[in-house]
């Protein structure tokens, strides 16, 4: 708030001298109400700290730590991999999934109170974007099939007991993609380059089972097969004696995935067909 000049004060004052008063309203609804200038520094990612909670608490992300081989020499590491990985899960949560956004938000308090650094001081700023560009380049095809296999053991472990049933729900979502990078491709259907993920829910309660980076291309039965051939050998290494029903649409009523959940015990499959074709459906031999 700037005060006025009066007198044969300088002018230039008006614009450089403020106020530290504080000032003070009448109270409302039995709380007292005061206006300082004093804004400090300011954050609109409050819930970056409820996020943390629910990482703190789920363990994902040492799963996923450990999935990854950090071949970085320990003597030129100021981020570690697991702090690297929640910083950009925060800030993807938050809303702000271009890896530049981390060359502002390295300074946001909230984020870094959420990744458990002091939130004011200025020699601990989080990852910028050049670091997170440095570990995609890192990343390898076995890095990411282990990230992939991770989530699956996360899925697993977040059941007390095995469960009688569980629903495999298959279902590709397109990324859009923009610019050059690998395995970006035109995809027809969606009239855009993007990839096409492989995300895998359990539809009884809307679990994530797995998530799966793949291109933008509509993806082979053989593919396909060999995906949930993976996911239902980790399953049954836990629970042999659950029953699976694996679901999807028409992109995934194909013979070799199909005959895959054919050579299960206690396991069936309803796949959806194209226009004009009815449901594939295998009826449970147990069942009279």
């Amino acid at each position: 708030m700037t005060k006025k000049c009066f007198g044969k004060s300088k002018p230039e004052l008006a614009m450089t001298q403020s106020t530290q008063e504080q000032l003070r309203f009448h109270p409302s609804n039995g709380k007292t109400i005061r206006a300082d200038f004093n804004g400090g520094e300011l954050s609109s990612d409050f819930g970056a700290l409820l996020l943390r909670e629910t990482i703190l608490h789920s363990g994902l992300i040492s799963r996923l730590t450990q999935a990854i081989d950090d071949k970085r020499h320990p003597s030129y590491i100021d981020h570690s991999l697991q702090n690297l990985l929640v910083q950009r899960i925060l800030q993807m949560a938050c809303g702000y999934e271009d890896a530049n956004d981390s060359n502002r938000l390295r300074k946001d308090p909230m984020l870094k109170l959420a990744t458990g650094r002091n939130p004011l001081d200025d020699d601990n700023h989080l990852a910028s974007s050049p670091t997170y560009t440095r570990l995609g380049k890192s990343m390898r095809r076995k890095d990411i099939y282990q990230m992939a296999e991770a989530f699956v053991h996360h899925f697993i472990a977040s059941y007390d007991l095995p469960p009688m049933a569980i629903v495999i729900d298959l279902d590709h979502t397109p990324a859009i993609t923009h610019g050059s990078q690998q395995m970006n491709l035109f995809n027809a259907k969606y009239q855009d380059y993007c990839y096409l993920p492989l995300l895998i829910f359990e539809g009884l309660s809307g679990k994530l089972i797995t998530a799966i980076l793949r291109p933008g291309k509509t993806p082979t039965g053989r593919e396909n097969a060999a995906i949930i051939k993976r996911v239902i050998k980790l399953i049954r290494k836990r629970w042999p004696k659950t029953h699976l029903l694996v679901r999807g649409d028409s992109h995934f009523a194909q013979p070799e995935l199909m005959h895959v959940v054919q050579a299960n015990t206690h396991a069936d499959y309803v796949l959806g067909k194209g226009a004009g074709h009815k449901t594939a459906l295998r009826p449970n031999p147990d069942i009279s």
